[in-house]
């Protein structure tokens, strides 16, 4: 996510979490909170500039 933060792909950061998100699922699990406050955060940094 940060790699795609660098590079300006709030797209791709959405994507990732999405994929991540469903790929965890299938092991009956959910992504970390700490992943998602990432997520969160480094998509907030676009809304701000």
């Amino acid at each position: 996510m940060r790699a795609r933060h660098a590079l300006g792909d709030a797209d791709g950061i959405r994507i990732l979490l999405r994929a991540l998100t469903r790929a965890l699922a299938d092991l009956d699990a959910e992504p970390q909170e700490a992943t998602i406050t990432l997520a969160n955060q480094v998509r907030s940094s676009f809304a701000k500039k």
